[in-house]
């Protein structure tokens, strides 16, 4: 009884399968009936975009007129006017150009004359003249500085490959006699050089010595600094300067210019200090002007004015007695 009780369970189990397998076949068979009856849209014709018109092509650029300096010439006495009754207004005076804190030889004046004067057996020679930039030179990138310097600045930070003053004067050239000396000739150091590690910048940013000269490095910041020299033909070092007021002395013994002065703390902080085997150089500077210093003797010569990022342009030169020629040095804009 119970084996066929068992079996009558099976069988129904078994039918009701057959049923429901049977549904879904023929659910099936209606939706493949609906999906066949659906009939595509016949494409339509491709759609033509209008053509656009060509933009416009940019005007070029005003040409910048290019700034030539002209040696001082005596002015003609003004002719007299007769009085007016219109009351008089006091002219004002022109605002003094924006200091730059990286004067090596501020000179305070622009002469363009070489001025000799001889003074019994000792010859007292100056040359003073200007250093110009011809064109436009690139934007100046900003630095990103960290916290603790960000701190110690006022104003943000940005290069300083080209420093131009408002007629062209190019700032930070060394200006120096590169033939012509007589290979035997020295003379005592006639500058005092100082780099100043400050507000996490080295200061100035171009220095001349002379060779065997002593130069100090001063830390004027309350943080580390360090002063890695790279040079090629003198002796490399890198000298920490870790409180404030710390200072250390070097000096190099052959000729070199430049050679890079870095902080590897602050890798935005570097400048350059030209080696000559004289003392007859000048730095310019924020208005192009140099004064080497005097008793350079009577002779011909190879003028060279040597800048970090703008190269070095010569001139040949003839000192004497009556000499009131110009000197003027200019640099074109490399791209």
């Amino acid at each position: 009884m119970v084996q066929k009780l068992i079996l009558g369970v099976l069988t129904l189990i078994l039918v009701c399968l057959v049923v429901l397998i049977a549904q879904n076949r023929s659910k099936e068979k209606a939706v493949v009936a609906a999906m066949d009856r659906i009939v595509e849209p016949a494409p339509g014709p491709p759609t033509i975009e209008p053509e656009q018109p060509p933009p416009p092509k940019p005007s070029p650029p005003p040409a910048r007129p290019v700034l030539v300096a002209s040696a001082p010439k005596s002015a003609a006495p003004p002719a007299l006017e007769p009085p007016s009754t219109a009351p008089v207004t006091q002219p004002q005076p022109a605002p003094p150009p924006q200091p730059y804190t990286t004067l090596v030889n501020p000179v305070g004046r622009a002469p363009l004359d070489i001025v000799v004067r001889p003074e019994g057996e000792v010859l007292k020679t100056e040359l003073c003249g200007r250093v110009r930039l011809e064109g436009k030179p690139p934007a100046e990138v900003p630095v990103r500085l960290d916290a603790t310097c960000q701190a110690l600045r006022e104003q943000p930070l940005t290069t300083r490959h080209y420093v131009v003053g408002p007629n062209g004067g190019l700032a930070n050239v060394l200006v120096y006699i590169k033939e012509g000396l007589p290979g035997h000739y020295s003379a005592p150091a006639t500058t005092n050089a100082l780099i100043r590690a400050e507000a996490c910048l080295f200061e100035p940013y171009v220095t001349g010595v002379q060779t065997a000269q002593k130069f100090t490095i001063h830390n004027i910041d309350r943080i580390l600094h360090n002063v890695h020299a790279t040079s090629k033909n003198n002796r490399e070092f890198n000298v920490a300067l870790s409180f404030r007021g710390s200072k250390v002395q070097q000096s190099f013994a052959n000729p070199e210019v430049f050679v890079r002065f870095k902080c590897d703390v602050h890798p935005w902080e570097f400048s350059y200090i030209g080696v000559v085997p004289h003392p007859f150089f000048s730095v310019t500077d924020t208005n192009g002007v140099f004064c080497l210093p005097p008793g350079l003797p009577h002779g011909r010569y190879v003028l060279a004015a040597a800048h970090p990022k703008a190269g070095e342009t010569l001139q040949q030169i003839v000192v004497e007695e009556d000499n009131l020629n110009v000197i003027e040095l200019a640099f074109t804009v490399r791209r």
